[in-house]
């Protein structure tokens, strides 16, 4: 359901550690107020579909259960090493592919914010589409934090927009929690 609210442009950056409810939230958006989800990693999804990985082994537990397609490694470890490998070849290469491919809308969530670089890339993508910008944390407390590769991290987002929402309920507690600070903010 859609909410029949005027909006702002707006572009909103989801942080928090792998399990937190990022990914969840951003669907709950899309689905309350017409957001378009996108991830710095839907290229290294883009990449995985093709050696027949399913959309349904990116969520939920199937993220991290051995994949026949991947020759038995967890969706998690191939995005990982992939991850590693683009910004080997260059740091930017994700955020790059991410701009490239940003979809054309009002609306945007990106669910997927661990380095400190990514919210300074989506806050100038936002800049050039004179849209709102602000960051998310999600704090799921009780939950397994995930692995201990590099990008399960939370980055510092102080000089942004930002609010810290805890993920203790129901998906709309989460979802209202940041409905309301959209509100505040004049975003919605």
């Amino acid at each position: 359901m859609k909410s029949d609210a005027a909006v702002k442009p707006t572009l909103l950056a989801l942080c928090g550690y792998q399990g937190a409810g990022k990914t969840t939230l951003a669907r709950w958006l899309r689905d309350r107020h017409g957001f378009v989800c996108t991830s710095f990693a839907d290229g290294i999804r883009a990449a995985m579909r093709t050696w027949g990985v399913e959309n349904a082994d990116f969520v939920g537990e199937r993220k991290t259960s051995p994949c026949a397609a991947l020759c038995g490694a967890t969706p998690r470890q191939v995005m990982e090493r992939l991850g590693d490998f683009g910004r080997s070849v260059d740091p930017q290469f994700w955020t790059r592919l991410w701009s490239a491919n940003l979809p054309a809308s009002d609306l945007i969530v990106v669910d997927d914010v661990r380095y400190e670089y990514e919210a300074t890339i989506a806050a100038q993508a936002a800049n050039e589409r004179a849209a709102c910008f602000a960051c998310v944390v999600i704090d799921a407390p009780g939950r397994p934090q995930g692995t201990t590769h590099e990008s399960n991290r939370v980055p510092r987002v102080g000089s942004y927009r930002h609010a810290l929402v805890v993920n203790d309920g129901s998906v709309h507690d989460l979802g209202f929690q940041v409905e309301h600070k959209l509100r505040e903010w004049g975003f919605l």
